[in-house]
């Protein structure tokens, strides 16, 4: 018989450590996200970046890709689906 302590302990360690890689994977594609949209082009007159240019930059999905700007404080167009920071 198995151990139902042991077994609970693994399941959080194993559940803790998976929240960990997904934070790490957030921090980084935040960074890159804000980098992006700091970065001032001639292609891009007004600031802004379209969300599916956003998600193939840091691929990720839709979801994130809309969750993630919204937590480094960018703004999303009235009129598109853009995004500037």
């Amino acid at each position: 018989m198995e151990d139902p302590i042991k077994s609970v302990s693994a399941g959080f360690f194993e559940a803790t450590f998976a929240k960990l890689g997904l934070l790490r994977f957030d921090w980084i594609r935040k960074r890159r996200l804000k980098k992006k949209l700091q970065e001032n082009r001639i292609k891009f007159p007004k600031g802004f970046r379209s969300t599916s240019r956003l998600m193939a930059d840091i691929q990720a999905d839709r979801d994130t890709t809309v969750r993630l700007p919204m937590a480094i404080g960018a703004r999303k167009s009235e009129t598109s689906d853009e995004w500037k920071l």
